[in-house]
């Protein structure tokens, strides 16, 4: 006996290809004698009415579609998306169900429960002060470090999915979340000019295929410039009460960045070099990061930072060893301004 959910799959998948396949026929058949019919009725009395009809037809483009649109039905009955971190079916195009999602806990920034150099959450009572015992001690050579997240539960699955099992399809996922980095009033004055990935060693680089930060930099001018296309069709002001408030998510979609930037275009440079491997440094402390870091990146040749206003971006923040260590060479190097963005808060 068939299963009913199947068939019920089945027979989706079936009406989709029924339907987009009629359609490509229409449009390809329209496409085909659009030029015969325009020719044909040219000199005819009839023949502007006759071509209008022709024109009125499916084109080449409506059969692109039709023809996209039968390559995801197929794609989506052959292979149902999931959730990457618990596999409950979700949405086409969602990689993460709703519970997931809603499971991703968010740093609200707050004076007084956050660090405001380092992003570090002050446990229990709010503390009277600004910064935590670290930045105070140690005086990192960024201004500040924003993370939207903690790098716990969903969002630390998420990341390691990505960077250490190579599932690239969830760079929109942790991008979007990196996005929301630019809404925090610390990266408003001075609007940042260049995004700086946190650079790999080559031999790392070599291992794994990729660079996590370079790819996520990448990913974030494309949530930019797709959030200021949202902003110009709602025509939104540039700088609005909604800034000063807490965003909601659809806010967020719509307006990331342009409380920040206004109109001005974020690019992405890679400033730096790894050029002395460090090994992994999620067992060490503070201290031990900072030795292990010691001369590990410079400028890279030809590189030109002076007077610029720069973000370095990196996956995960936990100590700011590294973002110190690349921050210093910058600011050595001329740099007006250095800040940093990260996905998650470890």
């Amino acid at each position: 006996m068939i299963n009913p959910p199947l068939l019920s799959k089945h027979g989706a998948l079936l009406s989709a290809l029924r339907g987009a396949g009629n359609f490509v026929s229409r449009g390809a058949d329209a496409y085909f004698n659009r030029s015969h019919c325009v020719g044909s009725e040219r000199g005819t009395s009839s023949g502007s009415s006759r071509v209008e009809a022709c024109l009125r037809r499916p084109t080449a483009s409506a059969t692109l579609t039709a023809l996209t649109t039968l390559t995801t039905a197929i794609g989506t009955a052959l292979y149902p998306p999931f959730c990457t971190v618990c596999s409950v079916g979700t949405a086409p195009g969602a990689h993460l169900c709703g519970t997931c999602e809603e499971g991703a806990v968010k740093i609200h920034w707050e004076l007084g429960r956050v660090c405001s150099q380092c992003s570090r959450v002050f446990s229990g009572t709010p503390p009277l002060v600004e910064r935590c015992a670290d930045c105070r001690a140690r005086e990192p050579a960024f201004s500040c470090a924003i993370a939207p997240y903690h790098a716990s539960g969903v969002v630390r699955e998420v990341m390691h999915k990505f960077k250490y099992q190579g599932k690239r399809h969830l760079l929109g996922v942790l991008g979007s979340w990196l996005a929301e980095g630019l809404l925090d009033s610390r990266l408003r004055e001075p609007p940042p000019q260049v995004l700086v990935p946190v650079p790999l060693h080559w031999w790392k680089l070599r291992q794994r295929g990729f660079n996590q930060a370079a790819l996520l930099a990448q990913q974030l001018v494309l949530e930019w410039e797709r959030a200021q296309r949202l902003r110009e069709q709602v025509q939104e002001p540039p700088h609005g009460p909604q800034c000063s408030q807490e965003p909601t998510q659809e806010h967020l979609n719509q307006t990331s960045g342009a409380c920040l930037h206004g109109g001005q275009k974020l690019q992405v440079e890679e400033l730096l070099q790894r050029h002395r491997p460090t090994g992994t440094q999620t067992a060490l402390d503070r201290a031990a990061r900072l030795k292990n870091l010691r001369e590990a990146f410079s400028l890279r040749k030809g590189a030109n930072v002076i007077g610029r206003h720069l973000v370095l971006v990196d996956d995960v923040l936990t100590t700011g060893a590294t973002l110190d260590a690349c921050a210093q060479v910058l600011l050595s190097a001329g740099a007006a301004s250095v800040r940093a963005l990260a996905v998650a808060r470890g």
